[in-house]
C-alpha cells in the first residue's frame, strides 16, 4: 500500500517531468512525469547548503616519505576535489611544506593525527610536545582544525594496562592542547578503537573529560553504506555511533575513516567492489552520514591515494595518481553544493513524498540566494557479495509534491556526469523513478 510521509529535516531530491537522457553503463535511468499537486505540509527546514562540503575531510599521509606523498602532483588533485579539510599523521618538514602549500592555495586545514608509541605499548611524551610546537610554531594553528588522540592503539598494544595508558596518554595531549591559548580552539578527538570492540570502549568510557568528540572508523566491508558489520552480523550505523559514544556520552562522533576497497587490477571480492559502486556507495556513505549530523561532526574519506605499500585500494586515486569514478563523484558533488560565506537562516520547503519503497533516502539543502537542493537516492544492496558482482537495480517511483510552483528544475546526477541532465519549467509536482546513485534537483522558487 502507498503510503504518504513528509521529508525529514535537511532531506530530499526530485527528478523530472520528462525522460532524461540515458546514463553511463551499469547506472539505472531517471525518467519521471508530472502529477497534480497536494495540498502542502508546513514545510521542512532545509539545511545549509554549504553545510554538506564543511561535513567531509579526505585522508591524506603526509609525512610518508620515499612514496608518492613525497612529491608534489597530489596537491591540485586534493585541491581540486573543493575538500576543506584532511586527516594526517604529522611530525616533520613534508607534512609542513604540504599543509602549507596546501593552505595557500586551497584553504584546506588538518586533523593532526598523534600516534606517538613505544615498541612496548607506552607513549612517548617528549616527541609528542615537541610535534604540538612544531604544530603551532612551523605550521601554525590557523591551518588546523582538530587533534586527535592515538590511532587504533588496541590492534597492537591491547595488553597489560592498557585503558590505563591509553587515558594517562589521552588527558596529556587535551590539557597540552586546551591550555595553549594559541591551540585551544582546536578540537580534540577520542582515540580509535580497533574492529569497534564494545568492551574496549567501555574500558576507556572515562575519556569523555579528554575528548571533545568521540571517534569511529567505520568500514562496511562491501555492504551498503547504511549497514555494518558486529559480532559477525549486520547491523545499522546507528548502532556503531552509538558504540562510540560510549567515550563521549552525549557527545557527537566523527568518523574519520570510512571508504570502499576497490577491485581495481584483482578479482572482485566480497570485500572490494567494483569502481562503479564504490562511486555511488561512497556518495550514499556520505550522505547517510549527513543525515546523522546531530551525532555526527565529520567524516574523513579514506583515502585520496590508494597505499602503495598494501594490497588495499580505498583510494579516490590509483597509486600512479589516476582518478577513479568515486574522485569525479565526489568532486561533482561538491561543486553543486559548495556555497561559501557567513552563516543565514535558510527557509522551509512544503513538500510531501509518496513511496512504496521505505528505502529511498532524501536530504533538503538551500544555498544563500534562495534555491533548494533536493538529493535522493534508493538505499539499496548495489553489489552482490557473495557473487562478488555489481547488482542491476531497479528505479523506485516517488511521487513528490512540492506544495507550490517551482519556476524551474535542473537534474543532475554526479555520480556520472557534471553536466545537468535535464531542466523542468514551472511545475508543482513530479512522478520520479529514483535509482541507487545519487540525484539532484537544483529549484528556484
Amino acid at each position: 500500500m502507498t503510503t504518504r510521509r513528509a521529508f525529514l529535516a535537511g532531506s530530499a531530491t526530485l527528478l523530472c517531468a520528462a525522460q532524461i537522457p540515458a546514463l553511463a553503463p551499469g547506472f539505472a535511468n531517471v525518467s519521471g512525469s508530472v502529477v497534480a499537486a497536494n495540498a502542502p505540509n508546513p514545510g521542512t527546514p532545509a539545511a545549509p547548503s554549504d553545510s554538506l562540503v564543511e561535513f567531509i575531510s579526505v585522508q591524506t599521509h603526509l609525512n610518508w616519505r620515499r612514496t608518492v606523498w613525497g612529491r608534489s602532483e597530489w596537491r591540485p588533485l586534493l585541491g581540486n576535489l573543493g575538500v576543506r579539510y584532511t586527516r594526517s599523521v604529522i611530525g616533520n618538514e613534508m607534512v609542513r611544506d604540504h599543509l602549507l602549500a596546501l593552505h595557500r592555495e586551497y584553504g584546506v586545514r588538518l586533523n593532526a593525527t598523534f600516534n606517538t608509541v613505544n615498541d612496548d605499548g607506552s607513549f612517548n611524551i617528549k616527541k609528542t610536545l615537541s610535534a604540538l610546537r612544531f604544530l603551532k610554531n612551523e605550521v601554525g594553528a590557523e591551518k588546523l582544525y582538530a587533534v586527535e588522540g592515538p590511532n587504533e592503539y588496541t590492534h597492537r598494544y591491547k595488553f597489560g594496562q592498557w585503558a590505563d595508558r591509553l587515558g594517562e596518554y589521552q588527558a596529556l595531549l587535551y590539557n597540552a592542547v586546551k591550555s595553549d591559548t594559541e591551540l585551544q580552539a582546536l578540537d580534540v578527538l577520542a582515540p580509535t578503537i580497533w574492529k569497534r570492540i564494545v568492551e574496549d570502549y567501555e574500558q576507556i568510557a572515562s575519556l569523555g573529560a579528554y575528548a571533545d568528540y568521540g571517534n569511529l572508523h567505520l568500514y562496511t566491508g562491501g555492504r551498503k553504506p547504511s549497514l555494518f558489520n558486529r559480532n559477525g552480523s549486520d547491523e545499522p550505523i546507528d548502532v556503531a555511533i552509538r558504540d562510540a559514544q560510549i567515550v563521549v556520552p552525549g557527545n557527537p562522533v566523527c568518523i574519520t575513516e570510512t571508504g570502499f576497497n576497490v577491485a581495481d587490477g584483482v578479482p572482485p571480492s566480497k570485500w572490494k567492489v567494483t569502481t562503479d559502486v564504490a562511486a555511488k556507495y561512497t556518495l550514499r556513505n556520505l550522505l547517510e552520514l549527513f543525515l546523522r549530523r546531530d551525532v555526527v561532526k565529520r567524516v574523513n574519506i579514506y583515502s585520496l591515494i590508494d597505499d602503495e605499500h598494501r594490497d588495499q585500494h580505498y583510494g579516490l586515486l590509483s597509486a600512479d595518481l589516476t582518478p577513479r569514478p568515486a574522485y569525479f563523484a565526489l568532486r561533482n558533488m561538491i561543486q553543486l553544493v559548495s556555497d561559501p560565506g557567513p552563516e543565514f537562516v535558510t527557509a522551509s520547503l512544503p513538500y510531501e513524498m509518496v513511496t512504496d519503497d521505505p528505502t529511498v533516502r532524501s536530504v533538503l539543502l538551500q544555498k544563500r540566494d534562495g534555491r533548494f537542493l533536493l538529493l535522493l537516492w534508493q538505499d539499496a544492496e548495489s553489489y552482490d557479495r557473495t557473487a562478488a558482482t555489481a547488482r542491476e537495480i531497479q528505479p523506485s517511483r516517488v511521487q513528490v509534491d512540492f506544495g507550490r510552483s517551482v519556476a524551474s528544475v535542473a537534474i543532475y546526477t554526479p555520480t556520472m556526469s557534471a553536466s545537468m541532465q535535464h531542466e523542468l519549467k514551472t511545475v508543482t509536482s513530479a512522478t520520479l523513478d529514483i535509482p541507487d546513485h545519487l540525484v539532484v534537483a537544483e529549484l528556484s522558487i
